[in-house]
């Protein structure tokens, strides 16, 4: 994987990055603990938008109708108009710092979910004509005993990481947790799902765990980070084709031990010609400053760098 773009994002580092369609245009943006979104213009590679008004770290940036939303440690989920480049008003404010949050649809209309410092999930319906929460009828879910660091949406389901070291997966039809998974030995920063009901699991002891959905067995680890595993991303990409020698998989997925599928930038690496030449990849970045680039239908690391 080679480094195609760079921003320069200021001095502190970045804690939530988001790529969407907004004003009709795509945009990248970014939050950063010196508490300020910015929002890119992906064609030209500039900063269009510095928003300063969170008193704490921005920790998720979120998306509906077009619009872009902040959550922060303040307390506050805040709504940015990027036509006149101004904050249009709070959209929230909860009793705890908020962590994580997403929009997704519940019980018949679209709800803001927000994950806090004290372990609490809360669902918030949302006015969407108001582009405002609710917040005179929220949910409360309650089971896990840590921060809660990171959430996925799955079908009916929602996925939760906490420091608390575990994953669950909750029933939003009944708002009770369906499954818990346990086998990380600290905090799960990051998690992601597939169609065919694969759990990838991230973090800060430096694994993925990758699990099955369908009867919530531990399936295999990914080794390759020695740091935390901050982020976790699918994605659908023309095949990579390795250097020579050709990658030796075991058929049966990734062999822990094994060191021999980590290539440098130099590597010369390349995507398959044909239209059926598509995989599915699963893409982990780490405080080792590292990429790593799995194939989901082998699971071993094609590229690393």
């Amino acid at each position: 994987m080679r480094q195609i773009k760079m921003y320069d994002t200021g001095v502190y580092p970045l804690v939530a990055v988001l790529v969407a369609y907004l004003t009709g245009a795509k945009r990248l943006v970014t939050a950063g603990k010196d508490k300020t979104v910015r929002v890119w213009d992906v064609e030209r590679h500039e900063c269009t938008h510095v928003f300063e008004r969170h008193r704490g770290r921005v920790r998720a940036l979120l998306v509906l109708d077009d619009t872009l939303y902040t959550a922060s440690y303040d307390r506050t989920v805040l709504r940015w108009d990027l036509l006149r480049s101004r904050c249009a008003g709070e959209a929230l404010r909860t009793t705890t710092a908020i962590h994580c949050g997403l929009f997704l649809h519940y019980a018949g209309g679209p709800v803001l979910v927000t994950g806090h410092r004290d372990g609490a999930i809360l669902i918030h319906p949302f006015l969407t004509e108001e582009k405002r929460v609710n917040s005179d009828s929220c949910v409360e879910l309650r089971h896990h005993t840590g921060t809660i660091r990171c959430m996925w949406p799955h079908l009916d389901f929602l996925i939760t990481g906490s420091e608390d070291k575990s994953a669950m997966q909750w029933d939003l039809q009944t708002n009770e947790v369906a499954r818990t998974y346990r086998r990380h030995v600290d905090a799960v920063v990051s998690v992601r799902t597939t169609a065919d009901n694969l759990l990838f699991t991230a973090s800060q002891d430096a694994l993925i765990i990758m699990w099955n959905m369908t009867d919530g067995t531990f399936l295999t680890e990914l080794h390759h980070h020695y740091h935390f595993v901050w982020t976790t991303e699918l994605v659908m990409m023309r095949a990579l084709q390795p250097p020579a020698p050709e990658l030796d998989i075991p058929e049966d997925g990734v062999d822990p031990e094994s060191t021999e599928n980590t290539y440098d930038d130099d590597d010369d690496w390349t995507y398959g010609e044909r239209d059926s030449d598509y995989a599915a990849y699963l893409i982990t970045g780490s405080f080792d400053k590292t990429l790593a680039l799995w194939r989901l239908t082998a699971a071993s690391p094609e590229d690393a760098g």
